[in-house]
């Protein structure tokens, strides 16, 4: 299954939202950013089945360019979108 981002060129300071259905076991769904080699973790989570959460891209200091955001399900499904961030305006 995909992760759906709501907005594939957002700027930094923005907000995307995520969603995607983790097949199987229902838990808590983890979403971290990568970029560059590093690995930067959101706080928050939703739950697992059908969700759909607002990720804060300001609050994991993401860098103009690539970028790829996973979703973590219960169990060993991992989802993940690449999308690119833009400058502040």
């Amino acid at each position: 299954m995909p992760l759906v981002i709501s907005v594939m060129t957002p700027t930094r300071d923005q907000r995307i939202n995520a969603a995607g259905t983790c097949p199987g076991e229902k838990g808590k769904v983890h979403f971290v950013a990568y970029q560059n080699g590093t690995t930067l973790a959101f706080r928050t989570s939703a739950n697992g089945g059908q969700f759909s959460k607002s990720l804060p891209l300001d609050k994991v200091l993401l860098k103009p360019g690539p970028a790829i955001i996973a979703a973590f399900c219960p169990g060993d499904e991992v989802m993940t979108s690449r999308i690119t961030v833009a400058e502040n305006q």
